[in-house]
């Protein structure tokens, strides 16, 4: 089976008619309302190249699914600068806020994380003297 597949184009957001789209092997000039109509068959992946003038090129592969389809593609000019990239995430230090941890650890003289890593170790010591003393 096949069906429609429309391909909208806009460059800023705006409908975008000097574009050409190329869908497998057929290429089309998009209407004024910057749409190509295409027949494809169901279920099927295509690779999609969308290019106008002062815009540049744009590829991408698409799943036209059952039924009609229509697939957006907003274009940027080419003078135009790429948006910025996400920051990367920062390391998330954890914290910890039991204030007497923060009183024990002023009075020591050390931050909050040895502080209770040395906890932790004290209890691991502490266990493992626990099974030794079972065991003799």
């Amino acid at each position: 089976m096949s069906a429609k597949c429309s391909i909208i184009v806009k460059g800023n957001g705006e409908p975008l008619s000097t574009a050409t789209v190329r869908v497998g092997p057929v290429t089309k000039k998009v209407s004024e309302k910057g749409i190509a109509v295409f027949d494809l068959a169901d279920r099927t992946y295509y690779g999609v190249t969308i290019s106008a003038p002062e815009y540049g090129k744009q590829i991408r592969k698409i799943y036209h699914g059952k039924g009609e389809n229509s697939y957006i593609f907003n274009l940027r000019k080419k003078s135009e600068p790429k948006p910025e990239p996400e920051p990367e995430p920062k390391e998330i230090k954890p914290e910890v806020k039991t204030p007497i941890v923060s009183e024990y650890a002023s009075n020591l003289g050390i931050d909050k994380e040895r502080l209770v890593l040395l906890a932790i170790v004290v209890v691991a010591v502490l266990a493992l003297g626990m099974m030794f003393i079972r065991r003799g």
